[in-house]
């Protein structure tokens, strides 16, 4: 079947399969953080509360369980050769998370100990 190019008649016999393009979403979340990095940049911020407030466990928690989760999908992004968006933030609030954890728990052994 022959269809109109819009510079004149083809001659090929079907349509060219259309390129895959990954379809953009916008969301209000989009707005702030570009995609991709959303789960490096909630490791880092639940890293930062887990930080300046180290007696409660579950931001630390939290900023591990996100920042795993982005190295994991930085680490995909790379095996598809594709610019690996958000590993540092990731990295951070990992490292955030795990000394805020390290806080937390020497501080619950500290009262217990003491009573």
């Amino acid at each position: 079947m022959r269809w109109w190019s819009g510079q004149g008649w083809t001659e090929h016999v079907s349509a060219p399969a259309p390129a895959l393009v990954e379809e953009e979403r916008w969301t209000p979340v989009n707005l702030v953080v570009p995609q991709g990095k959303s789960l490096g940049v909630r490791a880092l911020v639940w890293g930062i509360i887990a930080f300046l407030i180290p007696v409660v466990v579950l931001p630390g928690l939290l900023a591990i369980a996100f920042g795993a989760s982005g190295l994991v999908r930085a680490r995909e992004y790379a095996r598809r050769g594709i610019a690996v968006p958000g590993k540092g933030l990731a990295i951070a609030g990992v490292v955030l998370g795990a000394v805020s954890l390290l806080v937390a728990l020497t501080a619950i052994v500290a009262v217990f100990s003491l009573s």
